[in-house]
């Protein structure tokens, strides 16, 4: 049975609550608008899902604070209005979910549903905690320095933020997260960083940018700095490979994008794993040893790999979907058999092609002929290309 939790003040909303969750079967809710009586329950009770209100008069955003401290394992959805818009921003990296208000019963209900499912997800209870309790994951700091010439010009070019922003798959990753945040009732075919960024307005991207030059990875040894160096590097080479591929597989630019997107994040779950090490990279992943096995070398060391994380990461964040099973199965060749070519095909070749990967680039021509495979090859940027085993 799943424990689900309310906190919140508004007679109107509890009424929609108990509405909503009397004909939903295995779960048990429980709504109070005392915090203490909600930090003794959730002290004694196995609770899966907190949704907790947050206005000018109460405070439910503390709380969950508190709460992702010592119960990483809760999901948290922060139910708001429009009153506390401003303070959205500090607000997302401590909420997997903002649920806006007025809202229907249908998502309250379909919320609840996603975060049982995901929970369910085929990772460890130790590593969903540990990704539960992340404010964020880590970023690179020498993006903000550019990001911060450019937004100091008279004259901003979105299409120039859009650029910078899509050098770092961890800027990227967050400003997209801050999009498909509910809060925002954003349409979730909205797949790029461009439409992102035209969609929140500068003056929104200004304040994330400072926001999250907080969280960055310092004081590491110099073997994972330069490991982090490699895997932007390799990012961006497959993200731009994935877009020029659907280029040529499709007119329409918002796959383009969407794309460039995916290609760009197929690797974040590297970056938290990394996190998870204490900073210091022991499961080298730019290993040259044709004997190398990097998600059996992750698997055997962390416990979990690369894909796992990343996708369950990207679910949490409530990606749309296509992005997400784009990042799942990046080392899939049998999303290679899929009718019409999509985002995902696009990184599984862009990222073999990328890292020359022998047996993938048999499967890629197998599929699809030796004559569109070399022409695939000469799109991969600048023609270079690491050596990396699956």
């Amino acid at each position: 049975m799943t424990k689900v939790l309310f906190i919140v003040h508004d007679e109107q909303i509890k009424n929609v609550i108990i509405n909503c969750y009397s004909s939903l079967k295995g779960v048990e809710f429980s709504i109070t608008d005392d915090f203490e009586q909600a930090e003794a329950f959730i002290n004694s009770n196995d609770v899966s899902i907190l949704f907790c209100q947050y206005t000018s008069k109460f405070d439910g955003f503390n709380f969950i604070k508190r709460i992702q401290l010592t119960k990483p394992n809760i999901y948290r959805i922060l139910i708001s209005d429009d009153s506390t818009k401003s303070k959205i921003l500090s607000v997302i990296n401590h909420v997997h979910k903002v649920l806006r208000l007025p809202f229907k019963c249908d998502e309250l209900l379909n919320s609840t549903k996603y975060y049982i499912q995901l929970a369910s997800a085929d990772i460890s209870p130790e590593i969903i905690n540990k990704i539960n309790g992340m404010g964020t994951v880590p970023v690179l700091p020498d993006i903000y320095l550019r990001l911060e010439r450019e937004l100091l010009k008279s004259e901003v070019s979105i299409s120039r933020v859009a650029d910078i922003i899509g050098l770092d798959s961890y800027i990227t990753g967050q400003i997209m997260r801050v999009v498909f945040s509910s809060f925002y009732n954003i349409s979730s075919n909205t797949l790029s960083v461009l439409h992102a960024i035209n969609f929140l307005g500068l003056d929104i991207v200004k304040s994330l940018v400072l926001y999250f030059k907080v969280f960055t990875i310092k004081n590491v040894k110099p073997h994972t700095a330069e490991h982090l160096k490699k895997l932007r590097a390799h990012s961006i080479k497959v993200a731009k490979l994935s877009k020029a591929i659907m280029n040529f597989e499709s007119q329409n630019r918002e796959l383009h994008d969407a794309a460039f997107t995916a290609g760009l994040l197929h690797d974040i779950g590297k970056v938290v794993l990394i996190h998870f090490n204490d900073k210091h990279l022991v499961a080298n992943d730019f290993d040259d040893s044709a004997n190398f096995n990097l998600i059996q070398n992750e698997e055997d060391y962390f416990g979990v790999n690369h894909i796992k994380v990343g996708t369950y990461l990207l679910n949490l964040w409530n990606f749309p979907q296509e992005l997400v099973i784009a990042v799942a199965k990046h080392h899939d060749k049998n999303i290679l058999n899929k009718k019409s070519f999509d985002i995902s095909q696009a990184v599984y070749i862009a990222n073999s092609l990328v890292n020359n990967i022998n047996d993938n680039v048999k499967y890629i021509v197998e599929e699809f002929g030796e004559e569109k495979f070399n022409y695939w090859k000469e799109l991969v940027p600048n023609g270079e290309v690491t050596h990396q085993s699956n």
